[in-house]
C-alpha cells in the first residue's frame, strides 16, 4: 500500500526511451467508485501543457518515478467528470462526523498500487499529537459528503479511526 501524496512531484518516465515526459501534478480520484482514475502530468517543454494518464496506462509507480511504456498513453487533459475529484483539493479538508465530531484533517490517502483501490484516509490531529502518537488512519467511508472545506462522514467512522501504523499493517 502506498500514500498518494508521495507521488506528487515525481518524474514521469518512458520505459522505451528513458526520457522524462513530465512530473505528476495531481491525482484524479473517483470517491464513489473508491478508485484512482489516473494522474495529471505537467509536461516538460516550452508549452508546459497538462496531460492525463489513466491508471490502467501506468506501468509502475515506484518510489522515485512513475513509469509509462511510452508517451502515446498521454491524453489531452479536459475537465474530468463531476464524479471525479483531485487529491490536492481533498487534502487539508477537515473531517467531521454527521453528529459534529471533528476527526482531524485529511493529509493523505492510501491506495493499493496493483488495483488502484483507495484503502484509507490519513488524518492529522495537530502537529504535537502527530509527533507523540503518529497520524491516524480511517477506512474510506461508503457514504460521505464533500464540501468546499470539509468532508462529512457517518458517525460510525469515529470508531474506526486507528493509529496509522496499526491500520496500515492490517489493510
Amino acid at each position: 500500500m502506498k500514500a498518494l501524496y508521495s507521488l506528487i512531484g515525481l518524474p514521469v518516465m518512458e520505459i522505451e526511451t528513458g526520457l522524462q515526459v513530465g512530473e505528476v501534478k495531481d491525482i484524479v480520484l473517483n470517491l464513489e467508485k473508491v478508485t484512482v482514475c489516473g494522474i495529471l502530468v505537467s509536461q516538460t517543454g516550452w508549452l508546459n501543457d497538462c496531460a492525463y494518464i489513466s491508471f490502467a496506462s501506468i506501468y509502475n509507480m515506484g518510489r522515485d518515478a512513475v513509469m509509462i511504456r511510452n508517451k502515446a498513453v498521454l491524453e489531452e487533459f479536459s475537465v474530468a467528470s463531476s464524479d471525479n475529484c483531485y487529491l490536492t483539493s481533498l487534502c487539508t479538508k477537515q473531517i467531521f462526523t454527521e453528529t459534529g465530531l471533528q476527526l482531524g484533517v485529511l493529509t493523505d490517502i492510501c491506495f493499493d498500487q496493483s488495483t488502484g483501490e483507495l484503502k484509507a484516509y490519513l488524518l492529522s490531529d495537530g502537529i504535537i499529537t502527530d509527533l507523540l502518537y503518529g497520524r491516524m488512519a480511517m477506512p474510506i467511508p461508503q457514504v460521505q459528503v464533500i464540501g468546499q472545506d470539509r468532508l462529512i462522514v457517518p458517525e460510525s467512522m469515529s470508531d474506526l479511526v486507528q493509529s496509522e501504523v496499526r491500520k496500515l499493517g492490517e489493510v
